[in-house]
C-alpha cells in the first residue's frame, strides 16, 4: 500500500496535523527501519569440546568410523546410536537424506544437534532419484519411479530440482518455481457454475477427467473464506462436472458460502494435459511415472532431483532438552510434539508441507512442522513456502521470537503462518511474518488460552489467497488475558480474485471472543484496521493507530444474535487518512437488522444504534498525517488534539508523558517501539 498516495489529498488542507510519521514501509518482505536489521552474522569462532562431540560428514564420512573428527560418521542416524545426553553432534557440509530422530537430553545435560561451525548442512526427508530420464515429447522428460514409489508421498507429490520445488502442472500457468505461488494467477468461473459444475472462461484441454478442481467458492459478499477441492468427473469444452457436490451449509449467516458460483476464483491441477510450461511436473501414480518440463528446458540429468517423502525432517515426539542449531531443512518440517525444554535456533525450514485443501475437512491433515509442550524456545529461524501452517505451536511457557515466517498456507484455506493451539503464557514477539494465504497469527476456535503475549511483530500482506481474515484472527475464543501490543501491521494489497469479498482486516477478533486486550499497535491499510465482531466480552481496543484503511473500526453480529456488547471497550484509538468511514457496523438489535456506516461522534463509537447496547468508548479521534523522519515518526504533531487527549486505562497507559495519555499508539516525545526480526533474508 502506498500511504503517500492515500495522503496526497489531505496534505494541502489547512488543518492541524495530529500525527507525524516516517515514510511508508517498503516491500512486504522488508520491515520499515526500526533499528538493526541485517542478515545473520557469520558464526563466531567456536571452540569444540571434542571429548563431548560426535562428527558426521555426508560426503567424507563412514558409518564404520568412530564419530571422531578424523573418522566421522556418514549418517545422523548412526551418530544417534552413539550419542548421549550432554553431547553435541556436529554436521559438516552436505545433504543428509534422512529423518532426524534426536536422542533426549536432561535439564543439566542437554543434547545438541548442530552445524559444524563454518558449515551449512542440509537435512531432508525427500527421496533422491538418480535417473535415467528420457525425452517424452517437446521438452518434457519422463522417468520410471517404480523403484522409489513405496518411499515417496504419491498422494501429495512434490518434485524438487536442486532443492527448489517446481510447480505441479496447472491451469492457469504460474511460473517455474513454487516460490511464486502467492502471485500466481487464478481463473474466474463463468455463468453456469454451481455446486456440481465449473464453467471456465476459456476452452480447456482434453484429458481432465480425474484431475483436481480447486475453487474458492461462495456467493458475492461471502465468497472465498477457504478453498474446496473436487476431482473432475467429466470435461466438455469449457464445462467441468465435479465428482463431489460442493454444498456445505453455512449455519451462522445462512448464505451460500461454500458452493461455487460465477465469479469465483479457481485453478486446475493433476493432469498430464496441463503440463505445458517450463518448471512444471506431473506424477502418474497409476503407472509410477514422473513427467517434468525443466525450468530451462534442459534434461533433468545433471541436476539433483528429489521427491517429497512421507515423513518429517525431524521427528522427535516427547523430546526433552534437545537443541537443534544452524541446520537447513526442506521437504519436511520439525515435529516435536509434547517437547520439554527444547531449543530450535538459526535453522531454515522450507517446503515443510504440500497439498491442496479440501475445505473444512482439511483440519484432519497433520502438519509436519509442529512444536508443542512446555518451556521451548524457537528463535532466529526461517519458515517458508508451506501449503499448511508456517508452524503450529501450542503448550505452556513457549517462546517464538526473532523469526521470519513467509509464504504460508499457499493452499489458500483456513490455516496460518503461526497456528497457535491451546497455550498458556506463550510469547510471540519480534517476528517478521509476511505473505500468508489467510491469517498471520491464528488462535484456534472454541479454545481457552491463558495470558499469552503477542508483541513487537511486523506483519505484512496477509489474506493473499482468501478473504474475511485479519493479520491476527480468531473466532469463538477465550483469550484468557492475552495481550496484543506494539505490533506493526501492513495489510498490503489484496490479491485480485473475482467476486471474492475484499475483506482483509488488521487485528480481528471475530464473533464470540472474550478476554483480549489489543493496544498500542499500528495498522496500515486493509478494509478495517480494527474489528471486533459481537459478542466480544471483556475485550479492550486501546491506543491503536490506524492509517489508510478503508474503515477504522468494523463491527458485525450474526442476524440470530442481538449485538451483545456489555464489556466491549474502545478507547484512545486514532484513525488517520481513512479512505472511507470511521465505522462500518452491521448488527441485530431487538430482533431487527441495524446498520451504521459513518463517523465517530464526540470521540465515541455510536454502535450499536441502541444506546443501551452501545460499545463502551470514548476519546477516539480522526485526523491526518504528515511525514517526518526520525524519532518522532507516528507521533502526534505539536498542537494536535491527540496530545493529552486520552483517558487513563490502568495497566495500559502507564508511563504517559504529559498531563494525560495521548491518543494513538505513541506518546509525543516518546520513542517508536521496535518490531520485526533483528535480521533479514539474504
Amino acid at each position: 500500500m502506498d500511504i503517500k498516495k492515500v495522503l496526497s489529498g489531505f496534505l494541502c488542507l489547512a488543518l492541524v496535523p495530529v500525527l507525524m510519521c516516517s515514510c511508508a514501509p517498503g516491500a512486504a518482505n522488508t520491515p520499515p527501519a526500526t533499528g538493526p536489521s541485517h542478515s545473520p552474522e557469520p558464526s563466531p569462532t567456536v571452540e569444540i569440546d571434542e571429548a563431548n562431540a560426535l562428527f558426521v560428514d555426508a560426503e567424507k564420512g563412514s558409518d564404520s568410523g568412530d564419530g571422531s573428527r578424523s573418522a566421522p560418521f556418514a549418517t545422523i542416524s548412526r551418530a544417534m546410536q552413539s550419542a548421549e545426553p550432554g553431547k553435541t553432534v556436529y554436521l559438516s557440509d552436505g545433504t543428509y537424506y534422512e529423518t532426524v530422530t534426536p536422542i533426549n537430553g536432561t535439564a543439566d545435560k542437554p543434547f545438541t544437534l548442530a552445524a559444524l561451525p563454518g558449515s551449512s548442512p542440509v537435512c531432508t526427508p525427500t527421496v533422491k532419484f538418480d535417473g535415467p530420464w528420457s525425452l517424452w515429447k517437446d521438452k518434457i522428460y519422463v522417468a520410471d519411479f517404480s523403484g522409489i514409489a513405496d518411499k515417496i508421498d504419491e498422494e501429495r507429490s512434490q518434485l524438487f530440482v536442486d532443492s527448489d520445488s517446481l510447480t505441479e502442472a496447472r491451469f492457469p500457468n504460474m511460473g517455474a518455481s513454487l516460490t511464486g505461488i502467492m502471485e500466481a494467477p487464478r481463473a474466474i468461473t463463468a455463468p453456469g457454475t454451481d455446486a456440481e459444475t465449473i464453467v471456465s472462461p476459456v476452452l480447456l484441454p482434453e484429458g481432465l477427467e480425474g484431475a483436481k478442481a480447486v475453487v474458492w467458492p461462495g456467493e458475492n459478499g461471502v465468497a472465498g473464506w477457504i478453498a474446496y477441492t473436487s476431482p473432475i468427473k467429466s470435461s466438455d469444452g469449457k464445462t467441468l462436472k465435479l465428482a463431489d457436490r460442493l454444498d456445505t451449509p453455512e449455519d451462522y449467516i445462512g448464505m451460500n458460502a461454500y458452493s461455487p458460483v460465477a465469479g469465483n476464483a479457481f485453478i486446475l491441477t493433476g493432469a498430464l494435459c496441463l503440463l505445458d510450461a517450463p518448471g512444471e511436473y506431473w506424477y502418474d501414480a497409476d503407472n509410477k511415472k514422473m513427467y517434468v518440463y525443466m525450468p530451462e528446458g534442459d534434461s533433468p540429468e545433471g541436476h539433483t532431483i528429489t521427491v517429497r517423502g512421507s515423513s518429517s525432517a525431524v521427528n522427535a515426539p516427547d523430546a526433552q532438552y534437545v537443541t537443534i542449531k544452524g541446520l537447513r531443512f526442506y521437504g519436511g518440517g520439525i515435529t516435536m510434539e509434547n517437547a520439554v525444554g527444547c531449543r530450535i535456533e538459526d535453522c531454515r525450514v522450507l517446503f515443510s508441507d504440500h497439498f491442496y485443501a479440501s475445505g473444512y475437512a482439511s483440519y484432519v491433515l497433520k502438519s509436519s512442522n509442529t512444536v508443542t509442550g512446555e518451556n521451548n524456545l524457537i528463535t532466529h529461524c526461517e519458515f517458508g513456502y508451506s501449503a499448511f501452517n508456517g508452524i503450529t505451536l501450542g503448550g505452556s511457557n513457549n517462546t517464538f521470537t526473532d523469526n521470519i515466517v513467509h509464504h504460508s498456507n499457499y493452499c489458500g484455506s483456513d490455516f496460518a503462518a503461526l497456528y497457535v493451539l491451546k497455550s498458556s503464557e506463550a510469547v510471540i514477539s519480534h517476528n517478521t511474518i509476511t505473505d500468508s494465504g489467510r491469517v498471520h497469527i491464528y488462535f484456534t476456535i472454541n479454545t481457552v488460552y491463558d495470558k499469552c503475549i503477542i508483541s513487537n511483530n511486523y506483519m505484512a500482506s496477509h489474506s493473499r489467497l482468501t478473504s474475511d481474515s485479519g493479520a491476527f484472527y480468531t473466532w469463538s475464543c477465550d483469550g484468557g488475558g492475552t495481550r496484543l501490543y506494539n505490533n506493526f501491521v501492513d495489510c498490503g494489497d489484496k490479491t485480485e480474485n473475482g467476486s471474492m469479498m475484499k475483506c482483509w482486516d488488521g487485528l480481528y477478533l471475530d464473533n464470540y471472543c472474550s478476554n483480549f486486550t489489543v493496544d498500542h499497535n499500528i495498522v496500515l491499510g486493509g478494509s478495517c484496521g480494527l474489528r471486533t465482531n459481537l459478542s466480544n466480552e471483556n475485550t479492550l481496543y486501546a491506543n491503536n493507530t490506524v492509517i489508510g484503511s478503508e474503515h477504522g473500526y468494523g463491527i458485525f453480529s450474526y442476524p440470530k444474535d442481538d449485538a451483545l456488547t456489555k464489556t466491549t471497550r474502545f478507547y484512545n484509538n486514532l484513525f488517520v487518512s481513512l479512505t472511507s468511514y470511521d465505522i462500518n457496523y452491521s448488527g441485530s438489535e431487538n430482533g431487527q437488522s441495524k446498520y451504521y456506516t459513518g463517523s465517530l461522534k464526540d470521540g465515541t463509537v455510536p454502535c450499536p444504534i441502541d444506546p443501551e447496547k452501545r460499545i463502551q468508548s470514548g476519546n477516539n479521534l480522526r485526523g491526518i498525517v504528515i511525514y517526518k523522519e526520525g524519532d518522532s515518526m507516528y507521533q502526534p504533531a505539536d498542537g494536535s488534539p491527540a496530545i493529552d487527549g486520552g483517558v487513563i486505562i490502568e495497566g495500559i497507559t502507564d508511563g504517559y508523558l504529559g498531563q494525560a495519555p495521548d491518543i494513538g499508539a505513541l506518546e509525543k516525545g516518546g520513542k517508536m517501539f521496535s518490531y520485526g526480526a533483528s535480521w533479514t533474508l539474504d
